[in-house]
C-alpha cells in the first residue's frame, strides 16, 4: 500500500466519527417521518431505491458541508501534531459543537413536520426573516431549555463513546496538506449566493412588485489549472450554473431540465425572479410578472398583444416546473 493511499484512509478515519453520528441522527428523524407518513409513499422498488439514494446522496452532502471547518484544520495543522493530547482536545470540541448543531437541525425538523407537515421550506425561510417574532414565540410554545438540555447530555454522551475514535494518532508521518494543495490546484471550485443580499420586508410581505436588481447575485467558477481567466456580465439564472460548467468541460449529455450553458453562441439572456405570491420571467429585457387570480404585467404595466410571445413562455416554464415530476415519467 502506497503512502498516499495510507494518507488518505488516515484522513477519512478521522471524519469517520462524524460521518457515523450524522448519518445516526438523519436515519433517525427521516425513519421516523417515513413510519408516520408511509401510507403516502409510494412503496414499489424504484421509487424507495431513489428516495434511498436521495437519502445517502444528500447526508453525504450536508455532512461534507459542515465539516468544512474540521477538514481545514487538519489541512493546516502540524503534521507532527497529528495524534497529540492538543490535536485530541481540539478534534473532541470540534465533534461536540458538530453533534450539538446535528441534534438542533434534527430537533428543529421534528418540530417544523409536526406543526406543518413538511420538510423545511419558504417558511422557514419567513423564521430567518423575522428572528426576534419566532424566536418569543419559539419560547412560549416550546420547552426550551429542557430540549436544550437534553440534547448537550446525548451530545456528552456520543462524544464520550466515540473518544477513541476520535484523533486517532497516525502509524506513520502523514502530509495532509500537501496532499490538498496538489489536488487543489487541479480542482474546480463554483461559488455562488444562494439569493438576495438585500431584501425589505415589502418585498417579503408581497406589498410591492418584484424588485430585480434585488436578486441579482455573484457567481464564478475558480480552477485556474483548466480554465483561462475570462469575466461575462451576462444575467443568466442559477439553474444555469452547472450546464455552463459541463459546457466548459465539454461534457456531453442529454437534460430535460431548464438550464442552459450561458456560454453557448446562441444562449439569450432569460432568467427567472419571485416572491411568495409573484412569479417572474424576464427575456430579452421584458420582465412578465405572474400574480394570483390570474394577472398580469409586463414592465409593471397592463400587456398589450405584442407582448403575448413572452407571457406564453413565462406561463409554460412556471407551468411545466410545476408538473416536471409528472413530464418526466413519460
Amino acid at each position: 500500500m502506497t503512502n498516499t493511499v495510507k494518507n488518505l484512509i488516515y484522513f477519512f478515519k478521522r471524519l469517520l466519527p462524524f460521518v457515523l453520528f450524522q448519518f445516526l441522527a438523519e436515519f433517525l428523524t427521516s425513519g421516523y417521518l417515513f413510519a408516520t407518513t408511509y401510507t403516502k409513499v409510494d412503496l414499489s422498488f424504484w421509487p424507495l431505491f431513489l428516495m434511498i439514494l436521495v437519502f445517502i446522496g444528500t447526508t453525504i452532502a450536508s455532512t461534507l458541508f459542515l465539516l468544512i471547518p474540521y477538514v481545514l484544520y487538519l489541512i493546516f495543522i502540524p503534521s507532527k501534531k497529528l495524534g497529540t493530547r492538543l490535536d485530541k482536545w481540539i478534534s473532541l470540541i470540534f465533534f461536540f459543537l458538530f453533534s450539538f448543531g446535528v441534534l438542533f437541525e434534527e430537533m428543529a425538523e421534528y418540530f417544523f413536520w409536526e406543526e406543518f407537515e413538511s420538510a423545511f421550506n419558504f417558511i422557514a425561510v419567513d423564521y430567518l426573516v423575522y428572528t426576534n417574532e419566532v424566536i418569543g414565540n419559539i419560547y412560549q410554545s416550546y420547552p426550551v431549555v429542557p430540549l436544550l438540555t437534553i440534547m448537550f447530555l446525548i451530545t456528552l454522551l456520543f462524544t464520550y463513546l466515540f473518544r477513541r475514535m476520535i484523533a486517532l494518532k497516525p502509524e506513520q508521518p502523514v502530509k495532509i496538506k500537501h496532499r490538498f494543495v496538489k489536488a487543489f490546484v487541479y480542482a474546480v471550485f463554483v461559488c455562488c449566493a444562494y439569493g438576495a443580499v438585500e431584501m425589505s420586508d415589502t418585498d417579503v410581505t408581497n406589498k410591492e412588485e418584484l424588485n430585480v436588481e434585488n436578486h441579482h447575485i455573484p457567481a464564478f467558477i475558480y480552477a485556474p489549472k483548466i480554465f483561462q481567466p475570462a469575466q461575462h456580465h451576462m444575467v443568466m439564472s442559477q439553474m444555469d450554473i452547472l450546464p455552463t460548467l459541463l459546457g466548459l468541460m465539454h461534457f456531453n449529455y442529454e437534460s430535460r431540465f431548464f438550464g442552459q450553458d450561458v456560454l453557448k453562441p446562441d444562449y439569450v439572456s432569460r432568467y427567472f425572479v419571485s416572491n411568495y405570491q409573484r412569479i417572474g420571467f424576464i427575456r430579452d429585457g421584458k420582465e412578465v410578472v405572474l400574480k394570483p387570480v390570474k394577472q398580469i404585467s409586463v414592465d409593471g404595466h397592463e400587456p398589450t398583444s405584442a407582448d403575448e410571445p413572452n407571457i406564453k413562455e413565462a406561463i409554460a416554464y412556471y407551468q411545466y416546473a410545476t408538473d416536471w415530476e409528472q413530464f418526466l415519467k413519460e
